[in-house]
């Protein structure tokens, strides 16, 4: 039974895998034979597990006559889109109780079904209005910390949809988007449909160009809805608005199309509000054994807690449904004096720790096994993912160490470790993507002397389209919380870097608050490009400039803008730039004395004459 049991998901995995990537006769091979040989298993095996086999065989025989007809469609649009509902349909019937101990790595991931749902009926109005609009083809940015709940909410929203037989939903990933945006040139759907894009940022350009298509096609459904999920928004400064450089990316490679499509609310932006005291206790509630183990007292004081980890409202990032999950979860393990978030993210990652520990128990090399798959979960998480044979040259010893137990052992024995095929073993990044983001920076922070380290690093910079937006998420998580990783005299982040990726990790910490880091980035930015004097890298300097002169008093900001005026006058032919000081200027004049506000708005009639 168990051997059934493995030899199940490795079959439904392959199946899984087939959808989620372009579908190749060598896969629809394996397939078709893993299906025959699953037949055949099972039909030996009646009398201990025959009401599953007969679901089973149904299943997989409904699933292969599927995967034929997308073969025969490849450039098809409407089979891709209900290939991806049908993806969905396997991922709820390969689901196995989720039992503590034994998915502690994934226990508070947004699709856990032990976890319950806070029903926010605002946003599902808003969500509602936003479907319901008369506009044939719209977008929506849908932005908040890491943790407040923006899968889970569209995940809930998109379940509800698909009962509405007037529309049809399907989130994507990092890799549907590659072939959402490559494999078509149609986009011909019979029914309304909805696009839930996650880590947009790490997708700009490739979704802009794809808008660009869809908006200059006829062949598009009847009604078209694209959210885009981030973490950073829009920001308002004196009245301006400022769009973040993932969404400018997009909008440029779009061909500025994109503006065009915006949702009229919030030029095209929803921040998700943070939950009200009484929807964070909710929340709390929503845990399994929650209502035995958690007294309406111990709530309040949870939360009381959680207010002083934000500075009463000042640091929205520790004010989320997710940091209340895991206080609360902390608290009925008995933790319930955790000083500070840091000591809440250690407290769930040695919960990971302790299961990988239990799955190596009885053998003689355990310890040096939980290290590996460490050392390997780092890189893993940071670059989205890794087959434990694909493990770069740093980590050789752990990958033959992990490869050669895993075969011995002839199981999947990890949570942390899916199974592919008897040869293969895929690592899967560490979730909650918060946790998997301070998981990897306290990792790096406490072995930052290692030349095994930095060899690492160095490996995960050949995966920049994985690691740069990881990088990019830390910074809005706890890349501050971590300085000398960017700050140093030779950071670790920076290992095997060029220097744009550099000036982009950088560039995303002017955007922070905090003014000390913005200033530290701003002169490390400008280094690299008085190194390189390349024109990217004088347009992201300019942009550090200007969020800098935001957060400085008038007379230092004064500095900062003259800066500006050098930069352009050096490059009078970027009107990014220009237009950096024109926006510089207008937000200087807003601060100063009226006098001293019309030269100002004098040199800014200068600059557009």
């Amino acid at each position: 039974k168990e051997f059934a049991d493995e030899y199940i998901n490795t079959c439904l995995r392959i199946f899984s895998d087939s959808l989620r990537s372009k579908i190749t006769p060598e896969i629809l091979c394996l397939v078709a034979q893993q299906t025959e040989d699953m037949k055949k298993f099972i039909d030996q095996q009646t009398e201990t597990i025959e009401e599953f086999s007969a679901k089973l065989i149904t299943y997989i025989l409904n699933v292969t006559e599927k995967l034929e007809t997308l073969t025969k469609h490849q450039g098809d649009f409407e089979k891709y889109i209900d290939a991806i509902e049908l993806e969905s349909i396997i991922e709820d019937f390969t689901q196995v109780p989720w039992e503590r101990g034994e998915h502690d790595n994934l226990w508070f991931h947004y699709l856990n079904p032990e976890i319950g749902f806070v029903r926010r009926d605002a946003q599902f109005e808003f969500l509602d209005n936003f479907l319901e609009d008369e506009a044939e083809l719209l977008s929506l940015a849908i932005t908040g910390y890491g943790g407040i709940g923006k899968n889970k909410l569209m995940h809930q929203y998109i379940l509800e949809l698909r009962s509405k037989s007037v529309w049809s939903a399907a989130m994507l990933d990092r890799s549907a988007v590659d072939r959402l945006c490559h494999n078509f040139t149609s986009w011909y759907y019979p029914k309304n449909l909805l696009l839930v894009i996650d880590y947009a940022a790490g997708k700009s350009e490739i979704i802009g160009e794809w808008i660009r298509e869809v908006y200059q096609s006829k062949n598009r459904p009847p009604k078209m809805r694209i959210i885009l999920l981030e973490r950073q928004g829009i920001t308002k400064v004196n009245e301006q608005i400022i769009q973040p450089l993932w969404y400018e990316q997009m909008y440029k490679a779009s061909g500025k199309l994109l503006g065009l499509i915006e949702y009229k609310h919030g030029n095209g932006f929803y921040e998700l509000p943070r939950f009200s005291k009484e929807e964070m206790l909710q929340v709390m509630g929503k845990l399994p054994e929650a209502n035995t183990k958690l007294t309406q007292t111990d709530k309040e004081y949870i939360y009381e807690k959680i207010i002083s980890y934000s500075g009463s409202y000042q640091d929205e990032r520790f004010n989320t449904p997710l940091i209340a999950l895991l206080f609360a979860d902390a608290h009925m393990n008995g933790k319930k004096d955790i000083p500070d978030p840091k000591q809440l993210m250690s407290y769930v990652i040695e919960r990971n720790k302790e299961a990988w520990e239990r799955a190596f128990t009885g053998l003689e090399n355990k310890k040096d096994l939980v290290n590996a798959l460490e050392r390997s979960m780092v890189y893993a998480t940071a670059t989205n993912g890794c087959d434990v044979n694909d493990l770069p040259s740093p980590l050789t010893n752990d990958r033959e160490l992990l490869n050669d137990t895993l075969k011995k052992k002839g199981k999947n024995q990890l949570s942390a470790i899916t199974e592919g095929t008897q040869a293969r073993w895929q690592l899967e990044p560490l979730k909650p993507d918060i946790i998997g983001e301070y998981f990897v920076l306290d990792y790096l922070d406490n072995d930052s002397d290692s030349n095994n380290c930095k060899q690492m690093i160095a490996s995960c910079w050949e995966k920049p389209e994985h690691f740069l937006p990881f990088l990019s998420r830390c910074v809005r998580s706890y890349l501050g919380d971590f300085p000398d990783l960017v700050f140093a005299e030779h950071p670790l982040l920076f290992q095997g870097a060029g220097p744009l990726a550099q000036a982009l990790v950088l560039f995303e910490l002017t955007t922070l608050p905090d003014i000390t880091h913005c200033q530290e980035a701003v002169v490390r930015i400008e280094t690299l490009y008085q190194e390189h004097q390349e024109p990217l890298l004088a347009e992201i300097f300019a942009q550090g400039l200007f969020n800098l002169s935001n957060k400085q008093e008038e007379a230092t900001a004064r500095q900062t803008i003259d800066e500006l005026k050098a930069l352009s006058d050096k490059r009078p032919e970027s009107q990014e730039i220009a237009l950096q000081y024109a926006q510089g200027l207008f937000n200087l004049s807003v601060e100063q004395e009226e006098a001293t506000a019309r030269q100002t708005i004098d040199e800014l009639k200068a600059l557009s004459d």
